[in-house]
């Protein structure tokens, strides 16, 4: 009996969820078509602004007519582009964009041809192609999140206007911290171009053999110059522990072997073992733990070190 209840109760939910997804198609197969006759109204409208100002710049009709067409039937061919994507899950980030880029120059077309002294004029211009923009993002991100169903990332129907906005809002931060975002842009890079292991290796062969050489000439310059070395050749020098190492102590760069980047590999893999068996997900946090105890620049010793245990996976193999 009970699991008759049980059966009889599935079977009811599943009905529900079916019912739910007929009707959420049927309301977004509605929406494509208002959308399609939004296309259509306010293309019209566009398209009259942009014509009269590019017949009065051109004065030639057939030129001005299909250059007049240009941006608003791209901004409704990446619209279908970004449906179509949608529908198979995708996000369809690069035609929501492009959807917005469209709209934008429409709307500037559309602009050029109002009363730039009158806000009211250039708002009823610039309204369209801003209209559909909207529309068909807003479109876009449900029918995504109809195909991917409840577990859709939240992060991933961002519109494409939070996209188009982000260099914006990297200007004004620049102009208010011009420092922390040059090294955040700067940062920012690194990680994204990580050098390949060949590369990466050469690099460190050129940074070893320039701080050799760099030492190498510093001695050589305090050993021949007395006025270098105002203390005198028998007098302690401190060293990094604080202790006084005499005439005779090591320099202190030579008390440390390899390069910035092979001390602070070397050390990680002291902490966390094998790089082979590291957990890529880690490297931030990692890099930015012990890139300081060894002076080695953040965005480098991420780069570094996602290179590293790339490296070691693949001759692991």
């Amino acid at each position: 009996m009970l699991q008759r209840r049980a059966a009889s109760a599935r079977a009811t939910q599943r009905y529900d969820l079916l019912r739910a997804d007929v009707t959420g198609q049927l309301l977004i197969a509605g929406a494509c078509v208002l959308l399609a006759g939004l296309a259509v109204g306010m293309g019209i409208t566009s398209f009259h602004a942009q014509f009269t100002y590019i017949f009065a710049t051109k004065r030639q009709w057939a030129p001005a007519l299909l250059e007049a067409l240009g941006l608003d039937a791209g901004a409704v061919i990446f619209a279908l582009l970004g449906i179509a994507l949608a529908r198979l899950g995708r996000r369809a980030a690069v035609e929501r964009v492009l959807v917005v880029i469209c709209a934008l120059g429409s709307c500037g077309m559309n602009v050029l041809n109002a009363n730039l002294g009158s806000p009211r004029s250039v708002a009823v211009y610039a309204m369209p192609p801003v209209l559909f923009a909207l529309t068909s993002d807003r479109l876009i991100a449900v029918v995504r999140r109809a195909a991917l169903g409840k577990t859709a990332d939240d992060d991933g129907q961002r519109s494409a206007w939070y996209l188009a906005s982000r260099p914006l809002l990297y200007g004004l931060r620049l102009a208010v911290d011009r420092r922390g975002t040059a090294a955040g842009i700067r940062q920012a890079l690194l990680d994204a171009t990580p050098l390949p292991q060949p590369a990466l290796a050469a690099v460190r062969e050129q940074a070893s053999a320039r701080g050799g050489k760099e030492s190498t000439a510093a001695g050589a310059a305090v050993g021949s110059d007395p006025a270098a070395n105002p203390i005198g050749p028998k007098a302690g020098i401190a060293t990094e522990s604080g202790c006084d190492g005499g005439a005779g102590a090591p320099a202190r760069s030579s008390r440390r072997e390899g390069t910035k980047t092979a001390r602070f590999l070397a050390l990680v893999q002291q902490r966390y073992g094998p790089l082979s068996e590291f957990d890529l997900a880690e490297v931030y946090r990692v890099s930015s733990e012990l890139a300081p105890k060894v002076r080695l620049n953040t965005g480098s010793a991420r780069a570094a070190l996602r290179a590293a245990v790339l490296a070691a996976r693949d001759g692991a193999r």
